[in-house]
């Protein structure tokens, strides 16, 4: 990886690494300690779902990697996931993808990813800790796939997609996912800005250069999603919808993780928006919205 690198991040660049020595003792802290001592599956399953059970949920499914489908990654593409928490979708990422490398400002978490792939043997699997919506500190046109999923303001969307438009080759692609800014629910991001609507994700991606723009609903949230629901049709997402609930109950997963208001709220949703003949609306107000791009 460090062919790649502009720079190596330092605690002058870092900003997450200030933190560092304020949060010794935490969770994390001790999360990566069992993990080095135990190993990182003990340290999740023993430790983490105790402590969090939704935090262990998101740390270790491999659902979270679910959106890889919509993207043409082989054996040879270089892939760099942003905000990558714990590494569950980067680990899953690098199975089928080239050099895949774990960015997130939050070094308790990139150590931890850094241990998944150490002691699960992925030796394509690299992490590195910096702030995933500030300067990247790799050369331009380092990467094929570039992913981000968690919580982004107007402001903050713009800055990252112009350094994401800078790390990626000609031909690549860019997936980005984010709460609904007028959606129903919308995950547990940290913090939680307002978001993004669909029309202003497709316009923010235009603007940094991006074409062939696909937008999806990910359900139940893009923070763990079963389904990739097409928006860009309104019969297609119609159909979708309709199908979703007749062929798989979901209510389970979200009832597991104190979500089952949610997929009430979508089931009952889902049904009105077909009664009264509402698809093209109701898809302006998933919970959340991804989109997939063409540099």
């Amino acid at each position: 990886m460090r062919e790649l690198l502009q720079h190596m991040p330092t605690e002058g660049d870092a900003t997450a690494v200030e933190g560092a020595s304020a949060s010794a003792g935490t969770c994390e802290a001790r999360l990566v300690e069992l993990a080095r001592r135990d190993g990182w599956k003990r340290a999740a399953h023993d430790f983490l779902r105790a402590h969090d059970l939704l935090e262990y949920r998101l740390a270790v499914d491999e659902y979270r990697g679910n959106w890889r489908i919509l993207l043409p990654i082989t054996r040879r593409s270089r892939l760099l996931e942003l905000n990558c928490d714990h590494g569950a979708a980067s680990l899953v990422l690098a199975e089928g993808a080239g050099l895949t490398v774990a960015l997130d400002d939050r070094w308790e978490r990139v150590a931890f990813a850094a241990l998944r792939g150490q002691q699960e043997h992925v030796p394509n699997l690299s992490a590195i800790c910096a702030s995933p919506t500030a300067s990247l500190p790799f050369r331009d046109a380092s990467f094929d796939v570039v992913a981000y999923s968690g919580a982004l303001a107007r402001n903050s969307a713009a800055r990252l997609l112009a350094e994401v438009a800078r790390v990626l080759a000609p031909g690549g692609h860019v997936y980005l996912a984010t709460r609904n800014r007028i959606g129903l629910g919308g995950g547990r991001d940290r913090p939680a800005p307002r978001g993004l609507t669909m029309g202003g994700l497709r316009g923010l991606l235009k603007a940094a250069g991006f074409s062939q723009v696909a937008m999806y609903a990910p359900l139940p949230s893009h923070e763990l999603a079963f389904f990739f629901v097409p928006l860009d049709d309104p019969p297609v997402f119609a159909y979708y919808l309709r199908r979703l609930f007749e062929v798989y109950d979901f209510g389970a997963d979200l009832r597991r993780q104190g979500l089952g208001w949610l997929h009430l709220a979508a089931r009952h949703g889902s049904r009105a928006a077909r009664r009264l003949r509402l698809a093209g609306l109701a898809r302006h107000l998933v919970p959340s919205i991804a989109a997939v791009a063409r540099k």
